[in-house]
């Protein structure tokens, strides 16, 4: 609602990749919660009176509330400043959400918490209880690291192979772009008199002669409105593309009426080689800067070793992208703006769960003193655990609601989001 609000009051316009920002809003402000009582769970279990729990629960879990919401909010802000417009848009909704967000979790809840407390005198506390298995891991993560680094490296290292080895002439294998990058024509059409799905309607316009087409619906199948895409060609800017589209218009529209419908073509958008070019480096800069303000932020919070921090953070949100791609080339899936935004969104969820770690590791680095460097980090990882886990399932529900429900538009969207979180939490 706070979102909204202050959306509707600059008067922002929401686009899909803004939307993808509301859904990592959602899924960090859960995080934040999840936090919070999970450090009173532990100051309960610790023996501690139920108003000093709570107390020390929002102090502890702070810092981590903290760095990693100020790191999404920091990346945020370069999207929005060094982005187009879709990516301004996804930058916009995340920065605004993650304050509203920790302002809720920080503030609105722990009024609740005191309220409730001040009623009357109470000795106990309803916050649910942990499963036996996370209070009591010991999961030897650092011992199986050197098999689990190189299965993820072969991994990457295949999934780049194929974006760089030839596949023919003028041909590449690997990443199947959207009309955002390689240029094309984009028609919304509106059919009637004749049921159609995209699966149908995308072979019959190929079978007329056209290469790499795209057909989305748009609403419900039973609108029939449908968003058809003709994909690639370098020579579609000024007259030739304004030809090439009122030759596809007049084509779709006679193959429906050839089929029993009518067919109206509602609005067309010719996107150039150029333009493409474009967004694709202005997507690719804005990522590379905002990683490289994490390294730095991570660096200036974590002192000392914070630049391995900083690096080693990094580089899971390079291996966690990558990986995710590499579905999108297995399955061949189109990957346009609406997915490099989820894979902005990934970023974010991978970092916010990678600071949580790194902030248990900060803590008790004081208190494994004595204990080799992979003791302390394997303890902060199966401390954190519950709360790792406990997280995704939330995030997930959402992502693969938008897949079931969100139609073609958001499908890509939705597939990314749902492997990608699953890939970040691994």
């Amino acid at each position: 609602v706070i979102l909204a609000a202050i959306m509707a009051a600059f008067r922002a316009t929401l686009t899909l990749p803004g939307i993808a920002g509301i859904v990592l809003t959602v899924g960090m402000a859960v995080d934040a919660n999840v936090l919070i009582y999970e450090r009173i769970r532990e100051e309960i279990r610790a023996g501690r009176a139920i108003r000093h729990a709570v107390d020390a629960g929002y102090k502890r879990a702070f810092s981590a509330i903290f760095d990693s919401n100020l790191t999404t909010v920091l990346t945020a802000f370069v999207l929005y400043k060094l982005g187009t417009g879709p990516i301004r848009g996804f930058g916009l909704t995340l920065t605004i959400g993650i304050v509203a967000s920790m302002f809720t979790a920080l503030f609105c809840t722990r009024i609740v918490f005191d309220m409730w407390l001040a009623a009357k005198e109470r000795t106990s506390i309803s916050i649910g209880k942990s499963i036996m298995f996370f209070e009591n891991a010991k999961l030897d993560i650092l011992g199986k690291s050197r098999y689990i680094g190189a299965a993820s490296a072969v991994a990457m290292c295949v999934i780049l192979l194929v974006l760089l080895v030839p596949k023919g002439k003028d041909h590449r294998m690997g990443i199947n772009w959207g009309i955002d990058f390689t240029g094309g024509v984009m028609l919304t059409v509106k059919t009637e008199g004749v049921p159609l799905t995209s699966e149908k309607f995308s072979k019959s316009i190929e079978d007329l002669g056209y290469k790499s087409v795209d057909v989305r619906t748009l609403g419900a199948p039973q609108d029939g409105l449908f968003a058809v895409g003709f994909r690639g060609a370098g020579e579609l800017d000024g007259a030739k593309g304004q030809a090439f589209a009122a030759d596809a218009q007049a084509k779709v529209v006679k193959l429906v009426a050839d089929m029993g419908g009518k067919a109206v073509v509602q609005s067309t958008d010719l996107v150039g080689p150029k333009v493409g070019k474009e967004l694709k480096w202005d997507a690719i800069k804005a990522a590379l800067l905002s990683l490289l303000v994490i390294v730095f932020y991570v660096w200036f919070r974590f002192g000392r070793n914070g630049l391995g921090y900083g690096v080693a953070g990094v580089i899971t949100l390079i291996h966690d992208s990558i990986i995710t791609l590499g579905l999108f080339i297995v399955l061949n899936l189109e990957v346009d703006m609406t997915v490099i935004a989820a894979l902005l969104t990934l970023i974010g969820y991978s970092l916010n769960d990678t600071i949580v770690i790194f902030d248990r590791i900060r803590e008790n680095a004081g208190k494994y003193r004595k204990e080799d460097f992979k003791v302390l980090v394997n303890n902060s990882i199966n401390e954190t655990l519950s709360r790792t886990l406990m997280t995704m399932p939330a995030t997930l529900a959402v992502t693969i609601l938008l897949w079931a429900l969100g139609g073609d538009t958001l499908r890509n969207f939705s597939i990314a989001l749902t492997f990608g979180i699953l890939v970040g939490t691994y």
